[in-house]
């Protein structure tokens, strides 16, 4: 089946309807497709794709300099792949963090480093970890700074999150008090959030 499908349609369509595990599963599996057709270059223009579709394109990037690596492609392709409604988001969230200095000296896009995702996301699961709104912010937190205080997401050791000087936890659905009003919507993708004792907000708070 697969040798009867010309590579036109299959690097235009058919793959560009897969979801990318599917995509690395063909890769790995198809000896026709394999790694003729389902290459670094194609998942870049997926990326680019991706990008351009939520607004993204010169506020997030990869490193482009070739030879690129298909695993480091793989992971960019996948992160920017999750969380739709937060990737509406995260645009005006990097064009706020630049318009108040918080982004690097050498300015936009911010770029994913394939030493960083190696590191701290070996996995799907390691991305999962966490609700996407929180997965999606940590991958950019690290590039960002407040008066030389890096605004990187962390762990802390009370079991909650730190950012900068600030910390928060998560708030679960059944700790919402009852009729608060972010019970109506609550996602567990991107939930409410309590900082200090006192002040509960939603995760994508915006100003």
């Amino acid at each position: 089946m697969a040798s009867s499908v010309p590579f036109e349609v299959w690097r235009g369509r058919l793959v560009a309807c897969l979801q990318l595990p599917d995509v690395a599963s063909l890769r790995n599996t198809s000896r026709t497709i394999g790694t003729s057709i389902i290459t670094a270059a194609l998942l870049v223009e997926r990326i680019d794709g991706c990008l351009a579709r939520h607004s993204l394109t010169g506020l997030i990037d990869m490193h482009r300099t070739a030879p690129l690596p298909f695993t480091y492609v793989l992971r960019v392709a996948y992160v920017l792949e999750q969380g739709t409604d937060e990737r509406r988001r995260i645009g005006w969230f990097i064009r706020l963090a630049a318009i108040y200095g918080l982004t690097p000296a050498s300015g936009l896009p911010l770029v994913l480093s394939a030493q960083w995702l190696m590191a701290h996301l070996p996995s799907k699961t390691a991305f999962h970890q966490l609700p996407d709104a929180m997965a999606i912010y940590r991958l950019l937190g690290h590039l960002l700074t407040y008066q030389g205080t890096s605004l990187a997401l962390q762990q802390a050791d009370n079991g909650g999150y730190r950012i900068g000087n600030e910390s928060f936890r998560v708030v679960p659905f059944g700790d919402l008090p009852g009729g608060h009003r972010y019970a109506d919507g609550y996602k567990r993708t991107d939930p409410a959030i309590r900082w200090v004792d006192n002040w509960l907000y939603p995760c994508n708070h915006r100003p």
